[in-house]
């Protein structure tokens, strides 16, 4: 299990002089490790930069839940 604040994500990277803004982040959810994995869930975040909050869409609800950067 990963454990992270969205507000500690760096929402700029550089790489090579290329500079990058961040959007999303999509994390699956599964019963294992295993890369051919067959169940599970999907769960995104998505950056909305005019007031700087993340919303939730996961595919198990059917509403998109607004999230601080303290989540």
């Amino acid at each position: 299990k990963v454990l992270w604040k969205l507000g500690d994500i760096n929402k700029k990277i550089v790489i090579n002089d290329d500079h990058y803004s961040l959007k999303g982040i999509i994390a699956f959810i599964g019963s294992g490790w295993n890369l051919r994995q067959t169940h599970g869930h999907y769960i995104a975040y998505c950056l909305r930069a005019m007031n700087d909050t993340w919303e939730c869409y996961d595919d198990t609800k059917d509403t998109v839940i607004v999230k601080s950067n303290n989540y």
